[in-house]
């Protein structure tokens, strides 16, 4: 493995996937992140790079060779150290970190790399320093080889493409062009310019690039073959893939603009229906040639296309799944050859591809299915970049790699929207779901997530069908122009107030957060032309919004969720009732979230909890150990609402009170009525339960670690203790009031502008108001309270 690129990351043979059933497969979060981290410390143990600080072997001598200019101790020299410093460093190691220092001043300070493997791979670390001047010096640097390196005249076989390094040959070889072009990309998206023709004749790099790729296609299988003959790989076939989509973002901007329909690249879908059909031997323990090149390969075009599944499979959990269980014990990949080649793009597969994703893209149909099953296609793909440019943009301002993904609503589950805190729908025509993907997307918002509806070309057929279908998704609430104060225009990275112009924003909102948004100024049309410059304001509504659903920081790698499902392998041992307080007013916000407390019981504590909605006009409060009630707006309750309390409170029941939100106006209206829930005055008193208090510890649990939500520490400053006031009905609490918010917390889910405690700071708290309801003495006398929650 140390004699060559070309066997070690060259043309692979192997074949990607295919026809696997769509099953659930893939190993889980923590197994990858212990495999990932043994892949780290491995690479890190690795000799050469104890002895030297870099991985190149010490004996190594530079040398042009154009017979073998694929050798890692030839032409290609510094490759080896370039390769492993990008998988570290998109593994999660910090460009700062010291023990990598030295591998990334090695690349800083080698000037006289010449090989186009090398180079290509030494771009992608440019990547993931910081993108100031001495990092665009080091991309600039680079560069002027790419641009020298390219052949450009395309009389020629080879014209738009690479050789090893610089050279007046003819020869074609796919496997070293494509590591021209990732590093030409790498450069360009540090800010490089990158020629794109003088309108004189002057040659247009993109364009180069793609007429070869696009010539050297197979017309019958639609791959591509390492010397762009027949002999076709699935290896080449995603470089070829991957580069077209690289192109087609600097060459196809303006395509779909118009509204003409969804955007198609017959050379991409080929090349993707090739890979298709392939048997399904790279994650299977048959023998492969290269076989880690080729996962690498697969990762690129699946960050590359948004596509999460190929022919029904889910090529990142399938991949994850197979890295995972052929590791070698002391961490590498492909011990055999004991090569960092294979352990780092093992790496590399497992940690790009599942960076977070910002947000999922959704295809739909716009029209019923007929009885043979038959529907129309809506135009959800009119801009087909523009999720890709979009979330681009995002991953530079938060200094955070992000990845998007394609959602086709006629397959897909709710675990496959859960990837994502945002659903992107997009289009010009008239939306139509079917009830079961209505109820589908109902569950994903209700779990947490968030709606984002783009009317394409502002075309009055799509925006006029998105109030019918949030009414019948949550027909409490209505869309209304997002306020200047709300925190997506105030509190996040860019100041709504500094924009030339307000984008058009429309939002639905329970009261405690946004559930859709629907943008009128079609910023789609920006996010496919790729307009950062003159649409800035676009780019950074999204880049807010996207803050916004995760509170700043927040945001969870591919396959891991807050959401938790009940594990029916489990036997509950107790019961929990608990009843939902119905009255006139918003007293349902977050349905979620109980929902996902009562899994959390069950699997950590083996406690059914059985929720119930009770009307406070109609219904009965008997046999429940606990009762809730919330609101996100102002509420009032009737008398027949305050006596069923007082005597459920009375006889000893614990009573759960919050603003859901922390909204201001419930608050204020719920602190203007305990003491009638009471029987007391008002002002008489309370007592706001100290941290040590043994209601934190009920259930032999241990106290909860109390923290704040980002928006409410502008409120609580750093503070680390609880806000509930209680009043007690003899020696036990019977009330318990909040005017911080729990409800919200409950559902798991990070969001900026709720004035409460984090998700699992309110999970905690009310697991173990609960447990102290559960051991209450049942049948006690009613009491006068002894103390009142006073107005906070």
């Amino acid at each position: 493995m140390r004699n060559g690129f070309r066997r070690s990351i060259a043309c692979a043979s192997a074949v990607l996937l295919g026809a696997f059933a769509s099953t659930t497969i893939g190993a889980t979060p923590d197994e990858i992140d212990a495999a990932i981290k043994k892949g780290v410390e491995w690479l890190y143990a690795r000799p050469d790079f104890q002895a030297n600080g870099n991985w190149e072997e010490p004996h190594a001598q530079k040398r042009v060779d154009a017979v073998n200019g694929n050798s890692q101790s030839g032409a290609q020299w510094g490759g080896r150290t370039a390769l492993v410093t990008y998988a570290l460093l998109a593994s999660g190691e910090s460009p700062n970190a010291s023990r990598l220092k030295s591998g990334i001043d090695f690349l800083k300070k080698s000037d006289d790399m010449i090989g186009f493997y090398a180079l290509g791979l030494r771009a992608q670390a440019w990547l993931y320093l910081p993108p100031d001047d001495s990092t665009r010096a080091l991309a600039a640097r680079d560069f002027k080889m790419f641009w020298a390196g390219i052949k450009k005249d395309m009389s020629q076989r080879n014209g738009g493409l690479y050789d090893y390094v610089i050279s007046d040959r003819d020869r074609v070889d796919l496997s070293v062009s494509q590591y021209g072009v990732l590093g030409a990309w790498a450069c360009a998206q540090l800010g490089i310019e990158v020629p794109g023709g003088d309108g004189k004749g002057g040659a247009n790099y993109w364009q180069l690039v793609e007429k070869r790729w696009k010539k050297l296609q197979d017309q019958t299988s639609g791959g591509w073959a390492y010397d762009g003959g027949s002999g076709v790989t699935p290896s080449m076939t995603a470089a070829g893939v991957a580069t077209l989509y690289i192109t087609q973002d600097y060459l196809r901007g303006t395509q779909g603009v118009n509204c003409q329909g969804n955007q198609k690249s017959p050379e991409i879908d080929k090349g993707i229906q090739y890979l298709e059909t392939q048997v399904p031997l790279i994650f299977s323990n048959e023998d492969v040639k290269e076989r880690h090149y080729t996962i690498y390969g697969i990762e690129r075009i699946g960050v590359a296309s948004g596509l999460k599944y190929l022919n029904n499979l889910d090529w990142y959990q399938a991949g994850a799944e197979y890295l995972v269980r052929h590791q070698e014990r002391n961490g590498s990949w492909d011990g055999e050859h004991e090569d960092e080649i294979p352990t780092s793009f093992a790496l590399l597969f497992l940690s790009r591809g599942r960076e977070p994703v910002m947000m999922n893209k959704l295809k739909y149909d716009i029209a019923p299915r007929t009885p043979d099953g038959k529907s129309t296609e809506g135009f959800w793909n009119q801009r087909a970049r523009d999720v890709a440019n979009a979330t681009r943009f995002v991953s530079r301002q938060t200094e955070r790699s992000l990845n998007w993904q394609i959602i086709d609503m006629n397959v897909a589950s709710i675990k496959d929207l859960r990837d994502a805190p945002i659903a992107y729908i997009s289009g010009s025509q008239a939306l139509h779901f079917t009830q079961e993907q209505v109820a589908m997307l109902k569950q994903y918002v209700l779990e947490g997530g968030m709606l984002v509806f783009n009317s394409d070309c502002g075309r009055r057929q799509f925006s006029a069908s998105v109030p019918p279908l949030l009414k019948e998704l949550f027909p409490g609430y209505e869309l209304r122009p997002l306020p200047d104060s709300h925190p997506i225009f105030r509190d996040e990275q860019f100041r709504g107030d500094k924009w030339k112009k307000r984008p058009i924003v429309q939002g639905l909102s329970n009261g405690v957060r946004e559930l859709a948004l629907l943008f009128d100024d079609d910023v789609g049309r920006s996010f496919q032309t790729n307009e950062f410059t003159s649409f800035a304001h676009h780019f950074e509504l999204m880049t807010d919004v996207y803050q916004y659903a995760i509170d700043k920081k927040n945001s969870q790698v591919k396959g891991r969720s807050y959401v938790v499902e009940i594990d029916p392998k489990i036997t509950t041992t107790s019961t929990i009732k608990l009843a939902r307080l119905k009255h006139a007013s918003k007293w349902d916000p977050e349905p979620g979230g109980w929902r996902q407390l009562a899994a959390i019981l069950h699997n950590q504590q083996k406690i059914d909890l059985q929720v119930n909605t009770v009307d406070l006009e109609s219904g009965d409060l008997a046999g429940y150990h606990a009762a809730h009630l919330t609101s996100s707006n102002a509420l009032k309750l009737s008398d027949v609402a305050i006596t069923k309390l007082r005597k459920f409170v009375g006889d000893g029941g614990l009573l759960i009170i919050d603003a859901a939100g922390g909204n201001s106006e419930s608050a204020t209206s719920i602190e203007s009525q305990l003491g009638k829930i009471l029987d007391a005055a008002k002002d008489t008193g309370g007592i706001a339960i100290a941290p040590t208090d043994p209601i934190y510890t009920a259930g032999s649990l241990k106290a909860p670690e109390f923290r704040y939500r980002t928006f409410a520490q502008a409120l609580v400053g750093l503070s680390t203790a609880p806000r509930v006031h209680g009043a007690k009905v003899g020696e036990r609490y019977g009330l318990l009031y909040s005017a911080d918010d729990l409800s919200a917390g409950l559902v798991g889910n990070e969001v900026d502008g709720v004035r409460g405690y984090t998700p699992a700071t309110a999970t905690q708290i009310v697991i173990r108001f609960l447990r102290y309801a559960q051991d209450a003495p049942t049948g006690r006398a009613a009491t006068r309270p002894t103390t009142v929650p006073t107005a906070k």
